[in-house]
């Protein structure tokens, strides 16, 4: 689930007693109340270099509901992370950036926009279940940059918040 840098999460106006109605401009679960401009699934693959560096690489889909120029992101590439503290603590903070060759969908004439980049950060807390098994809670910043064919670069910046699992074999 994702914010946009411009702060609109949603409209206030636009929500009565717990629900939102439906608006161009984000998802709105009309039974839960809950509105956001983005989704985001993300798959990471890595490799410990060290007790506290793992390099790999990540993948990324993001769908947006607003109606703006980008419908859909997705790429992959190299991610670096590194975990503070010690590979059996029970609650392990770490911090990640990645490199993602991105392509796009324009949301208007359905195009697949030229290849771009997204520079991804993120941050947060892996929580073990078992010595194989965790949970993750983390944010993050991504900075998409799109070609524009006849027009300008098109660009996103999202901030944004997640959870997910980790499975380490050793």
């Amino acid at each position: 689930v994702a914010n946009d840098e411009d702060g609109t999460f949603h409209d206030p106006n636009k929500r009565h007693h717990g629900h939102c109605y439906h608006h161009n401009d984000y998802y709105c679960d009309n039974e839960l109340g809950i509105s956001f401009p983005k989704a985001q699934l993300g798959f990471g693959l890595n490799y410990f270099v060290t007790p506290e560096l793992a390099v790999g690489g990540r993948y990324i889909y993001r769908h947006d509901f607003r109606e703006n120029t980008l419908k859909a992101v997705w790429g992959g590439g190299p991610e670096l992370t590194y975990y503070f503290g010690r590979p059996h603590d029970s609650i392990r903070p770490f911090v990640g950036s990645s490199l993602l060759f991105t392509r796009a969908l324009d949301r208007f004439n359905r195009e697949q926009l030229e290849q771009g980049v997204s520079l991804n950060m993120r941050g947060g807390f892996n929580i073990a279940l078992s010595p194989s098994v965790g949970f993750i809670l983390q944010s993050g910043y991504q900075n998409d940059q799109l070609p524009g064919g006849d027009r300008d670069p098109r660009v996103s910046k999202t901030l944004g918040f997640g959870c997910g699992f980790t499975a380490s074999i050793n």
